[in-house]
């Protein structure tokens, strides 16, 4: 035979109330870890400021710039050190090794990476993320220099000399992806 299928709707309004989508709030519910505002005003500030730039280029190159300053300005090549301690200690502090992008405040390579990945998405601006060995990771994009000649792949600094384009594969974005 036929099978019924019983349809239930509660007459309490309250119940239909709670069934409905809540909106975003910023308060961590058990479980979830809450909404990362600083993210969002990274996103916000970049999308006002960086988006209007007359180049794909000089977009990549201000956005590097910006997550460079953002997470603790230019490291110096001979460690990153002191950057790796303030992650642990945010870390420590949270009682997590998950830790929500916008906290972090000095970031090496992944964490450098990974919020330039999110904001060019944010931008609509093409970008890899990579991940190398040993806790590096790194941007490639794909550019057209100076609006000439065929689109070239480009390694992004974010660490050591912020904004500069290493061509992929030179000497120089091999040493910016290896100990």
């Amino acid at each position: 035979g036929e099978r019924e299928v019983e349809s239930r709707t509660s007459e309490d309004p309250q119940e239909q109330d709670s069934a409905q989508p809540r909106p975003y709030s910023m308060e961590k519910l058990p479980g979830l870890l809450p909404l990362d505002a600083k993210l969002w005003s990274h996103m916000a500030h970049v999308t006002s400021t960086i988006q209007s730039l007359p180049s794909p280029t000089e977009q990549v190159q201000h956005l590097a710039r910006y997550v460079s300053e953002s997470l603790g300005g230019v490291v110096q090549q001979s460690g990153t050190f002191g950057y790796e301690l303030e992650v642990g200690g945010a870390q420590c502090r949270e009682g997590s090794n998950v830790l929500a992008l916008g906290e972090v405040v000095k970031g090496v390579f992944q964490h450098r990476s990974l919020l330039f990945k999110v904001l060019c998405d944010q931008l609509g601006l093409g970008c890899s993320l990579v991940r190398g060995s040993y806790g590096r990771h790194w941007n490639e994009v794909t550019l057209r220099r100076d609006g000439a000649g065929s689109p070239k792949l480009y390694v992004v600094d974010l660490m050591f000399s912020p904004g500069k384009l290493l061509l992929a594969k030179s000497p120089e974005a091999l040493a910016y992806q290896h100990l």
